[in-house]
């Protein structure tokens, strides 16, 4: 299943040959191709991406891309929830979650949103809480995540979730780009994913980004809701 703050680029995960990484999809999934100036930097240590955005009255925010940690399955399960699963049972709990950061052949990456000259680190975990009567939001907060898995020469969607508050900026398009850029490193050719058929802005999105409507797919969701089957070819 699978909703975007414009990325200066300036720096991508460091990365193995394909070949090794045809071997260990996990040497492969915390690496990614150099910046075309050539320098390579892990993520950690990569310059924070920075941009602002304002939405509705919210203060300006910069954001920075990273694994998700463990302790972040919580705050992930309750966005899938309420963004992207609403209407249908609830697959993507915790556990579920956790067994995607857990899992070699997957990557979770997080966007962490942070109000300039703010020190705080807390993280929304749900709508409504860490934001001051005015919608500022206090500290740092998980703006989205995407969820993909890779297998040999194909890679799967997930989840792709934007918080509310922080969407048509751009953070959609950037966790798609990083997932993508990790497949193209990995050698796969093929990116697969599901989206429901009625959320046309979502199938408009992908089409923007070069994927294709492939099948649909009759009550795919919990059988009760249809799904349209897209893909998009990286090689």
């Amino acid at each position: 299943m699978s909703g975007p703050i414009a990325l200066r680029t300036s720096g991508w995960l460091s990365v193995r040959t394909a070949t090794e990484s045809s071997n260990s999809s996990r040497t492969l999934l915390k690496s990614m191709q150099p910046p075309p100036d050539g320098k390579r930097e892990t993520l950690s240590q990569a310059p924070v991406p920075t941009a602002f955005c304002n939405n509705r009255g919210m203060e300006l925010v910069s954001k920075e891309f990273g694994l998700a940690k463990r302790d972040e399955a919580p705050v992930l399960a309750r966005m899938s929830r309420d963004y992207v699963e609403q209407g249908l049972n609830w697959r993507w709990r915790t556990p579920a979650i956790l067994n995607m950061i857990r899992d070699p052949e997957a990557v979770v990456l997080c966007v962490r949103c942070q109000r300039p000259g703010t020190n705080g680190s807390e993280v929304a975990p749900r709508p409504g809480r860490h934001g001051t009567a005015d919608g500022r939001w206090r500290g740092t907060v998980i703006g989205g995540f995407g969820i993909m898995q890779y297998a040999m020469e194909r890679a799967h969607l997930n989840l792709l979730a934007v918080h509310p508050s922080l969407r048509r900026h751009g953070l959609a398009s950037d966790l798609l780009t990083w997932l993508e850029k990790t497949a193209v490193v990995a050698g796969i050719a093929r990116v697969d994913l599901e989206v429901r058929a009625r959320n046309t802005g979502g199938r408009a999105f992908y089409r923007a980004r070069g994927y294709e409507e492939a099948d649909f797919v009759p009550r795919y969701y919990s059988g009760v809701e249809s799904a349209i089957r897209m893909h998009k070819r990286l090689r």
